[in-house]
């Protein structure tokens, strides 16, 4: 059985590499427009700020976009309008 064939009412991806630049933003934008419960990206990469303003630029604000890094990062994401920043 594959995810899709459960049906999943939302999809959350995170988008974690604490080294690196994450997911191409290809891949996340190809996920989007073709698994229809992919609504929301958790992105913890390099240059996070930059890669939240693409991914919001490229769905129009329609995928859901968080933070994780809230306290090195919050500022940024305010700037750049995300959605949610997660707290654990």
């Amino acid at each position: 059985m594959q995810m899709v064939d459960l049906q999943p009412e939302v999809i959350m991806l995170q988008d974690w590499d604490a080294t690196g630049y994450g997911l191409p933003d290809c891949l996340i934008l190809e996920l989007f427009e073709q698994v229809d419960f992919f609504d929301c990206l958790e992105i913890e990469t390099i240059l996070s700020g930059v890669k939240y303003s693409r991914i919001l630029e490229f769905t129009e604000g329609r995928l859901h976009v968080s933070g994780g890094w809230a306290v090195t990062q919050m500022m940024e994401g305010l700037r750049r309008d995300i959605h949610t920043f997660i707290l654990l």
